[in-house]
């Protein structure tokens, strides 16, 4: 199991819009290569092995996939403050579980998020447990 399934770390995520062919630059040391890529085409190459991503950018992209453009995801922070993430895991048969809010194992019952309230380890990824469309329902 990678050490990422093992590891506590706090993220802040930002919805912001660029100028029209904006360049992405990477610092060469915590990132080591940038693209730009709609929601759902990162969750794709993810599911694919192309990419990996942690639970945290899972979730996040998942939940922006739901917008239609860029105009509809930053009418949210407008209208609420960003919500506390605190996922909680817990192992079960030697599988790691990653619990979200509403999920019926998190200590927080009210649920933030539409789609999965749980990841799996399998398969060498995180995944939900009724599979990749689920992410999107």
């Amino acid at each position: 199991m990678p050490s990422v399934t093992r590891k506590r770390f706090d993220t802040r995520f930002f919805v912001a819009t660029v100028p029209h062919l904006q360049e992405a630059a990477h610092d060469d040391v915590e990132t080591t290569a940038s693209s730009w890529l709609a929601p759902r085409a990162a969750l794709t190459q993810y599911w694919a092995g192309d990419i990996e991503l942690a639970p945290p950018q899972i979730m996040t992209l998942a939940e922006l996939s739901r917008h239609a453009n860029v105009a509809s995801a930053m009418t949210v922070p407008a209208h609420r403050p960003p919500p506390v993430i605190q996922p909680e895991p817990f192992d079960h048969e030697g599988t790691r579980f990653i619990t979200y809010p509403g999920d019926e194992r998190h200590s927080i019952q009210q649920r933030i998020w539409s789609g999965p309230t749980r990841l799996a380890y399998r398969n060498k990824r995180f995944e939900p447990l009724d599979g990749f469309e689920s992410l999107f329902a």
